[in-house]
């Protein structure tokens, strides 16, 4: 009930250190006294253990504030996989910088953009396997012991694996932005700046809508089949519901996306044979703000309805 190891447990028993201040009522409350007690070693003259029951209320408000202790923590350090995609971001836009404005004495550009790619992968790898052992930690199996509280410890468990999956997502989300990187040189990155964020946004949206898709079919479906984890009243059908629509939206964004691709190959070559490189660069970058915002548009169009879903679940759960 503490979510502390046995090692712990062992040098607190053999006075190598002592609980934790926030843990000593709850420890109070296992053994039926009180925290004054507990602190002086001895038992009130007025009192004994029968006069202070461990009662069911207490028991369930103690494992309230132990769940919410553990997600606020989860939710604290889960800016710490954040922060290294962030760090991530920064270096593949350095090393794009560098290879656009560093040469060496022969006018030769420093091609390193690839590793640009290569720091975003390390960082985000490291990032997803930071937070899955975070999500583990923060995980609540479910205990013979405490039998009657399952159903607490499963809402706890979605809220962890809501909050710890949005992580994942936007981790992967950065490493698939950067991915262009691994195909992009110097003389693209100055004629065609904007080629890596119009490509990058689109492969990071189609990764992140697969990545969903697998988590609900398997991570997710399994948890809630195993009892591991409960969703609010209506959760089912809404989730349906919004991954349709999701598929719709990723459908036509990857849809733009591609006629996009497609058209800034075929057509510059054909402007270029009439000798018009000014309107080839004006079609090049037009095709890239265009696929900049064809991605842009599809997230802020499904997180508009996702919203407005949660809205009206939770104005219809308030009426009923």
């Amino acid at each position: 009930m503490l979510y502390v190891s046995d090692k712990t447990i062992s040098r607190w028993e053999n006075d190598e250190c002592a609980p934790d201040l926030y843990l000593v009522p709850a420890i109070a409350d296992i053994f039926g006294i009180s925290a004054d007690e507990l602190i002086r070693g001895e038992r009130n003259a007025a009192g004994d253990a029968s006069e202070t029951p461990y009662t069911a209320a207490r028991t369930e408000k103690q494992i309230k504030a132990i769940l919410a202790g553990k997600f606020s923590k989860l939710r604290s350090l889960s800016f710490i996989p954040l922060g290294l995609a962030l760090a991530g971001v920064i270096a593949a836009v350095i090393c794009a910088l560098v290879t656009v404005n560093c040469t060496d004495e022969y006018g030769y550009h420093t091609e390193v953009s690839w590793l640009g790619f290569i720091i975003a992968c390390v960082l985000c790898a490291g990032g997803i396997i930071c937070e899955v052992c975070l999500a583990l930690n923060a995980f609540q199996r479910p205990d013979e012991e405490f039998d009657d509280y399952r159903i607490k410890f499963a809402q706890h468990n979605a809220r962890v694996l809501a909050l710890s999956s949005a992580a994942i997502f936007i981790e992967t989300a950065v490493l698939f932005f950067c991915l262009p990187l691994l195909a992009i040189d110097s003389r693209i990155l100055q004629t065609a700046p904007l080629m890596w964020p119009g490509i990058g946004l689109n492969i990071a949206g189609i990764a992140v809508c697969l990545a969903y898709l697998i988590y609900c079919k398997t991570i997710r479906r399994k948890c809630v089949e195993n009892g591991m984890a409960i969703y609010p009243k209506g959760y089912t059908v809404r989730a349906k519901r919004e991954n349709k629509t999701l598929a719709i939206i990723a459908t036509v964004c990857t849809a733009i996306f591609i006629a996009l691709a497609v058209l800034n190959i075929v057509f510059p070559e054909l402007v270029q044979t009439s000798g018009t490189a000014s309107v080839t660069y004006f079609l090049s970058g037009a095709y890239h703000i265009l696929m900049i915002a064809a991605a842009l548009a599809g997230a802020a169009v499904y997180a508009a309805l996702r919203a407005a879903s949660k809205k009206t679940a939770r104005h219809n759960q308030h009426v009923n």
